[in-house]
C-alpha cells in the first residue's frame, strides 16, 4: 500500500490567537495559516472547493494542522490523537493563569460548544418551583495575547514547548514522566471536579512517587521538605497535605468525593505548578526523577542532625495564591 503524506488540520473551539503557535508537531494558527499551507503544497484543488472556500472564509477561526504519513485511515486516527494531546498541553498552560471558574473548554468544535444546562427544583414545603441554567462552557476564550505570552514567558510552560537549555538536559525519561503529568493537568477542560482532581493526583504521583515509600506519609514529607520555608506555605498549604491525599484514597477506595472540595484541588493546581516550574527552570539539579527525589531526601536529613545547609537551587522559589482567593474556597 502506498504512503500517503496527509495535512490534517482540524477548526477548534474555545481559543483565540493572533499569530501561530506551535507545540510539538502541532501548529495552532488562523484560517489564513491554514490557506497559506495549501498554496505552498500545491492544494489549492481543495481551495477552490465550495467547502474549502467556505470552512475557511472566517479569519478568526482557529485550526490545529499537523502533517501525517501513512495509510490514510490509520494518519488520520493517529493526527487526531497528536492534536488532541496538544489541545491538553496547551490546556495546562492555564495552570494558575485561569481561575478554573472561569477556564473556557479548549477542544474540537461541535464538542465543546456552549450550550445550556437546566434544572427545575420544586420546593414541596413552600409549594414553589425554580428553574436554574447554567452555562456548560465559559463564554471566554483562552486568548494567546500578551498577558498569556508574559506569564508564560517567566514560568515552566515556555521551557515545556521549547527546545531550551531544559530539553537538553533532562533525561529522556523524565521527560516522558513530564509530558505526560502535564497531559493530565491540561484535561482541567473537564468541568467534573472530581475527575479533575482524580487525574491531578495521578500527575503527582507521576512526578514524586517512590517505590517502597507509603504515599500518604511520603507526599508530606516530600513537598515540605521542599517549600516548607515559605511561610505563607506553612500556614496555608502544609496542614493540608494528608487530607488532600485521604480526599483522593476515600473515592478511588470507596466511591465517596464529599472530601474533593473546590479549595483542595485549588491547593493541587498550585502545587502541581510550582514543582513543574521548579523543575524546568533548574534543570541541572533536577535532571531526573531521581534527582528532585535526592534532593529532598538531602534536605529531610539535613533536618534530622540540625544542619542548616540549603540543598535547593538559587532559583528555586514558589508562587502562591492570594488570600482572598482562598477564602472564597471551602
Amino acid at each position: 500500500m502506498p504512503t500517503h503524506r496527509i495535512l490534517y488540520f482540524a477548526e477548534l473551539a474555545g481559543i483565540d490567537l493572533f499569530r501561530p503557535l506551535r507545540i510539538g508537531g502541532v501548529t495552532f494558527a488562523q484560517s489564513t495559516y491554514v490557506k497559506y499551507l495549501a498554496r505552498r503544497n500545491s492544494m489549492s484543488y481543495f481551495l477552490n472547493t465550495d467547502y474549502g472556500k467556505n470552512a475557511l472564509q472566517d479569519p478568526t477561526k482557529i485550526f490545529a494542522c499537523t502533517w501525517m504519513s501513512g495509510d490514510p485511515d490509520n494518519a488520520v486516527d493517529k493526527a487526531l490523537q497528536v492534536i488532541r494531546d496538544k489541545i491538553d498541553i496547551l490546556s495546562a498552560s492555564r495552570l494558575t493563569f485561569h481561575s478554573r471558574s472561569k477556564t473556557p473548554i479548549i477542544g474540537l468544535t461541535g464538542e465543546c460548544t456552549i450550550g445550556t444546562r437546566k434544572s427545575i427544583h420544586l420546593d414541596l414545603t413552600k409549594q414553589t418551583w425554580t428553574i436554574q441554567s447554567q452555562l456548560t462552557n465559559h463564554p471566554l476564550k483562552l486568548t494567546i495575547d500578551k498577558f498569556w505570552k508574559e506569564f508564560n514567558r517567566r514560568h515552566y510552560f515556555r521551557h515545556f514547548i521549547s527546545k531550551t537549555t531544559a530539553d537538553e538536559i533532562l533525561s529522556s525519561k523524565w521527560k516522558t514522566a513530564l509530558h505526560t503529568a502535564v497531559s493530565l493537568i491540561g484535561r482541567l477542560n473537564n468541568r467534573n471536579k472530581t475527575e479533575a482532581y482524580i487525574l491531578n493526583m495521578i500527575a503527582l504521583e507521576i512526578l514524586i512517587s517512590k517505590s517502597g515509600e507509603k504515599y500518604k506519609v511520603f507526599m508530606p514529607e516530600f513537598l515540605n521538605s521542599l517549600f516548607d520555608w515559605n511561610e505563607f506555605w506553612n500556614e496555608h498549604f502544609s496542614g493540608e497535605l494528608s487530607s488532600i491525599y485521604d480526599a483522593r484514597n476515600k473515592f478511588v477506595h470507596d466511591g465517596n468525593a464529599v472530601e474533593i472540595t473546590d479549595r483542595r484541588l485549588f491547593l493541587l493546581d498550585y502545587i502541581l505548578f510550582n514543582l513543574l516550574d521548579n523543575i524546568y527552570k533548574n534543570p541541572s539539579t533536577f535532571k531526573s526523577k531521581e534527582a528532585l527525589l535526592k534532593v529532598s531526601e538531602l534536605i529531610r536529613a539535613g533536618k534530622i542532625v540540625g544542619t542548616r545547609k540549603s540543598f535547593l537551587p538559587k532559583r528555586f522559589g514558589i508562587t502562591v495564591p492570594e488570600v482572598r482567593q482562598l477564602k472564597k474556597l471551602v
